[in-house]
Formats: structure tokens, C-alpha cells, sequence
């Protein structure tokens, strides 16, 4: 059975502090490319929030830690074991040095996927959809690519739409991918 390993891992915030994302860069521990002989990772979006969420996350994430489900990468092949204390330790240091909320359209790429059944969708979504002048198209669908190059618009747009949904007449996701090299 495998587990997941952290690699790196970001936080940003916005001056206020009442608003953070909060991102990894996973991989698993018993998947390998078979070109590079290498684990592959993604960094994939925690979750968006208060700082009251993203304790819940990481104590929600402890269960796994104690477990050995989730471990902490070093370098390219290895891993040691994180417990409790030592995990909380590193994410209370990450958030105590989080990145401005700006940073993260620099940092990423955002797009986001969306193809969502018109006779599915609730009021509210579908105010969102008439706000943005998205209309349905010819098989009775919402569907797009968004793109997002700064921060704002990002948050505005999550106010309305999931970061991820999976089911049979609406699938939503948030891609993120690093603009640089390294993080």
C-alpha cells in the first residue's frame, strides 16, 4: 500500500489575513516514471479559506500524519516520517511566513474547468453564470476553460463555483500549475 509524500508546500495570504490558499506539491511514494526513473508530483490546490479552515485541514490531514499515509519527502528518492507535533510546527511556520495573495497568479497558472447541466444548476449558479455572460450551449450545458492572471478575479469567481466536482451532469476543477521552475 502507498503514501503520499510532500514535497513543498505554499501558503498566501492577503493583508487582512482573512483570506488563504494553501497548496502542496504531492506525489506518491510507489509511482515512478518509467522515462525518468523519477516520482512524479503535482501541486494541487488544500484549499481556500480563513486561517479557521486551514487549521481544520491540517488537523484534519493529523490522522493520516500519525498513520504514515502522508510522509515528508527528502530530495528526489527519500522520505522520513512526519508525526503530530512536527507538522503542525511546519505549517504553523509556513503560515506565520506566507506569501502575499498577490503572489499566487505569479507563482501559478489558474484555469479552471467547468461543464455543468443548465437544468441542474441552482439559482445561485445560475445568477453566477448570466453575471460572467455565460450562456448555454446546444447540448443544454455551461461548459468552458476560465483562466485567471490575477488573484481577485480568482477569488470572485470561487465565491460561485466549487474547486472541484465530480458528477454526472457537472464536472468542476481548479487546475494549478507553477509558472517557474523550482518551487
Amino acid at each position: 500500500m502507498g503514501f503520499t509524500l510532500e514535497y513543498n508546500r505554499r501558503i498566501y495570504k492577503n493583508q487582512n489575513e482573512d483570506v488563504i490558499i494553501f497548496v502542496n506539491k504531492l506525489g506518491s511514494n510507489n509511482v515512478w516514471d518509467t522515462e525518468t526513473h523519477l516520482r512524479p508530483r503535482e501541486w494541487y490546490l488544500e484549499m481556500i479559506g480563513t486561517e479557521a479552515e486551514y487549521w481544520q485541514r491540517i488537523g484534519s490531514r493529523l490522522e493520516s500524519v500519525e498513520g504514515g499515509m502522508i510522509q515528508r519527502a527528502v530530495g528526489w528518492t527519500d522520505y522520513k516520517y512526519f508525526n503530530a507535533l512536527e507538522y503542525i510546527k511546519l505549517y504553523r511556520s509556513k503560515l506565520r511566513n506566507a506569501l502575499p495573495l498577490e503572489e499566487f497568479t505569479k507563482d501559478f497558472s489558474v484555469s479552471y474547468s467547468y461543464r455543468v447541466h443548465a437544468d441542474n444548476c441552482s439559482d445561485d449558479l445560475k445568477n453566477a453564470f448570466d453575471y460572467y455572460n455565460i450562456e448555454v450551449n446546444s447540448e443544454g450545458f455551461y461548459s468552458d476553460i476560465r483562466y485567471f492572471t490575477n488573484t481577485e478575479d480568482l477569488l470572485i469567481w470561487l465565491k460561485y463555483f466549487p474547486t472541484y466536482s465530480w458528477g454526472e451532469n457537472s464536472k468542476c476543477i481548479l487546475y494549478i500549475h507553477p509558472r517557474k521552475t523550482g518551487l
